[in-house]
């Protein structure tokens, strides 16, 4: 069960304590600066796309090395079209 609030409640009127005292607003400037949310999903997104990138540019990665192994390993291309022409 909830919790009533105290008093009397006029719609359309609300009251908040971190407005009053300013620390939405400096919470909205550090965010701002620092480019890193305060709320947790904000920050779940953010660590969430940055993990997506990295996953990608690991990718990119592997296939650069792979590249290079082939073209600096005659011998691994060789293997490497053996293994899919092997019936």
């Amino acid at each position: 069960m909830t919790k009533a609030h105290s008093g009397t409640h006029i719609p359309g009127v609300s009251f908040s304590w971190r407005r009053a005292i300013g620390l939405s607003s400096l919470e909205e400037k550090i965010s701002r600066k620092t480019g890193i949310p305060f709320t947790r999903s904000g920050r779940e997104r953010k660590m969430g796309r940055i993990f997506m990138h990295l996953i990608g540019w690991m990718f990119l990665a592997l296939l650069a090395f792979i590249g290079y192994e082939l073209i600096t390993h005659p011998a691994a291309l060789n293997w490497l079209i053996g293994l899919f022409n092997h019936h």
